[in-house]
């Protein structure tokens, strides 16, 4: 009987015939990949295991239990039968193989020791999978929370991520299959963690998927490590995302611990750093404050009290020069040396405080910051209760007055103490935000009213013209205000205005952050951070100064992202007012970075506060320390040379010293709350 004609039609047997072959071909690769995988583990732990067949190696239960211990050694080994002959020895060692697999957290649902006896080899690859997974893939966490990634979304998400910046050039990760196929995918990866290694460009310009496949997995192997679990035509074929993923797994762990590794480095280095430059400063006070002590015991022995015993106008005019060579000149470099001193201790106690080290405690004999306030505010009394009574003691030999000075100086004191009065009543900086906006703007009209004050330039003439004719300011008419000393208040007075309009901005900076709950020590640690950048003190960072903070406190950002980051935190300053930050506006997404554009300190602590929020806690600096000794309660000079020279100096000379290495654990504890 002749075949029936033939009307283009498949037959249903032939398109059955070539499903099972494809799936033949599937579970084949698979085989294979997953054979490689279990004897790349086996060589990890160092085991000469190896298998050659899934079907028939693991059919005695002896390789599992030999795969699980080395994959899960915390699983407890079973007692298990070495040499099993019959089929009953042979399912006791496999449920207990199976046991293994349970206690190490993977779920083995719809099989059990008689599939894997009977060499069933869908289960049988199933199983492999899940122990793939659970050990390579399930433990993948990528960020936190409800948009955290985990498993093969994090793996996905990861591969996204890594290859980000060669999209332009084609290569778009959506899944593990067709995205590798021309293996670009793969080039990517590589040249964005290992540069040295293999040049994108240059795979690229192969032109052919099967070279590029093929000089990935090769440069993977040998520069890499990473096993060659797939054949270069599995990854052309792109038919299986598990062996694919089981492959891109090893990529993802061989370069997060890279990442860990580095990171480590970059908390242990952070943490002696900052110890370095708090012992710097500790250097510079304990130096300094024995040299202000011991001026200062000068000082009260020589202006303790004015003696007069026979006083004549040669003596008066000596102690007058002695104590206007003491105002003139040695209290002002001093007063600049306490006032530095004062400043390092409080940085010190800053630094310490926002990192959340114990606070630093004076040895005996070495003053507190407080306490050279104090005795500074002592020693000023003192010197000027005797320059005081110096010149009274002088003034007594003069006669002359000058009514006009007189009237001008007193007209010029009652505005001063209105002025002060004022400054006074605006100084606190109490309650609501509302409140310290009105005293704020209170205060800008006062420094705006001593700015264009006409008193004062009227008297400085007539104290200018008293001067020029020899008499001294302070004998006319019998009043004490010397014009230097009204100076003084007066400049005192800007001063005073300026620190409070300044402490008031503060406080409404505070005030704003506490509202987008900030909290205090951070907006302080910012502060700090601010003003190192802002170095024309103009209240405002510019697009280069932003550029250097971000490097400077280790936020990673590409030049391509850098401006249109820039753009989003700065404001427009009216040129009349670039600095004082009186008037904000947006910045247009369209105009360019120039004079008159900034982001004020508000809005650095709303970015700050955004993208930096990990303080190093001392279990983290502990862990970073523990890392780079490999795990070993001691740390050595050649662990040591991963980080920065100096870093690595500080270490070996502050560590306590043991019998195998540096005691980094007792260091660390001791500078920690």
């Amino acid at each position: 009987m002749p075949p029936p004609p033939n009307d283009g039609r498949v037959s249903p047997d032939r398109t059955m015939n070539e499903v099972k072959s494809l799936a033949s071909d599937r579970q084949q690769r698979q085989e294979a990949t997953f054979v490689r995988w279990v004897n790349a583990a086996f060589k990890r732990a160092g085991q000469a295991d190896k298998l050659e067949n899934l079907s028939s190696d693991l059919t005695s239960g002896i390789n599992l239990i030999k795969l699980m211990k080395v994959l899960c050694p915390d699983v407890a080994v079973p007692n298990y039968n070495k040499n099993p002959k019959m089929r009953f020895a042979l399912m006791e060692n496999l449920n207990r193989a199976l046991e293994m697999v349970e206690e190490g957290g993977i779920k083995t649902v719809g099989i059990g020791a008689d599939n894997i006896a009977d060499h069933n080899m869908m289960l049988i690859l199933g199983l492999i999978w899940s122990i793939i997974y659970h050990v390579r893939i399930g433990k993948i966490q990528i960020g936190e929370g409800k948009d955290g990634k985990s498993g093969r979304e994090g793996l996905l998400f990861w591969c996204q991520r890594q290859t980000a910046n060669y999209e332009s050039e084609g290569v778009k990760v959506k899944n593990f299959t067709s995205s590798w196929s021309d293996g670009l995918a793969l080039a990517a990866l590589i040249e964005n963690n290992r540069p040295d290694l293999l040049s994108f460009q240059g795979m690229k310009a192969l032109g052919k998927p099967q070279a590029v496949v093929a000089e990935c997995i090769r440069v993977a192997e040998e520069s890499l490590e990473v096993p060659r679990l797939l054949e270069v035509d599995d990854i052309l074929i792109a038919d299986d995302e598990k062996v694919m993923m089981a492959y891109v797994s090893e990529f993802y762990t061989l370069f997060a611990k890279q990442s860990q590794a580095q990171d480590a480095v970059r908390r242990a280095q952070r943490f002696v750093q900052l110890e370095m430059k708090v012992a710097d400063l500790v250097e510079q006070y304990e130096k300094g404050v024995p040299d202000f002590t011991m001026w200062a015991d000068g000082v009260f022995k020589e202006f303790g009290t004015l003696e007069v015993a026979d006083p004549s106008l040669e003596d008066a005019w000596a102690k007058t020069q002695r104590a206007e060579a003491f105002r003139a000149n040695e209290a002002k470099d001093k007063t600049k040396q306490c006032h530095h001193l004062i400043h390092l201790y409080d940085e010190i106690q800053l630094n310490c405080r926002t990192h959340n080290r114990k606070k630093y405690e004076t040895p005996e004999g070495i003053l507190t910051g407080p306490e050279l306030k104090h005795l500074s505010s002592e020693l000023t009394q003192k010197a000027w209760d005797f320059i005081r009574a110096v010149r009274e003691y002088y003034d007594r030999e003069k006669t002359k007055a000058a009514a006009q000075y007189v009237s001008l100086v007193e007209e010029l004191n009652t505005w001063m103490k209105s002025i002060e009065g004022a400054v006074m009543r605006e100084a606190s900086t109490a309650g609501d935000q509302a409140s310290m906006e009105k005293s704020h703007a209170q205060l800008a009209e006062l420094q705006e009213e001593v700015h264009k004050q006409d008193l004062f330039k009227r008297t400085q003439e007539a104290a200018e013209h008293l001067q020029q004719g020899g008499v001294p300011t302070h004998t006319v008419g019998g009043t004490h205000h010397r014009w230097d000393e009204m100076c003084w208040r007066m400049e005192t007075l800007q001063q005073n205005i300026s620190q409070k309009k300044t402490c008031m901005e503060e406080e409404l900076e505070q005030a704003k952050a506490q509202a987008a709950g900030v909290p205090q020590e951070k907006v302080e640690e910012y502060r700090e951070i601010f003003h190192v950048f802002d170095e024309k003190k103009e209240n405002c960072l510019s697009l280069s100064q932003f550029g250097d903070c971000l490097k400077g406190v280790g936020i990673q950002v590409s030049d391509v992202e850098l401006e249109p980051l820039y753009r989003r935190y700065a404001v427009v300053l009216p040129v009349e007012v670039f600095g004082c930050m009186l008037t904000q506006a947006p910045v247009d997404s369209a105009e360019r970075c120039t004079e008159g554009v900034g982001i004020p300190f508000d809005n650095f602590i709303t970015f700050m506060w955004e993208n930096t929020q990990d303080v190093e806690s001392k279990e983290q600096v502990m862990q970073s320390f523990r890392s780079l000794a490999k795990d070993k309660d001691f740390i050595t000079e050649e662990d040591l040379s991963s980080v920065d020279p100096a870093v690595s100096l500080f270490c070996i000379k502050h560590f306590p010293r043991g019998p195998h290495g540096f005691d980094y654990s007792t260091f660390v504890a001791s500078k920690f709350l």
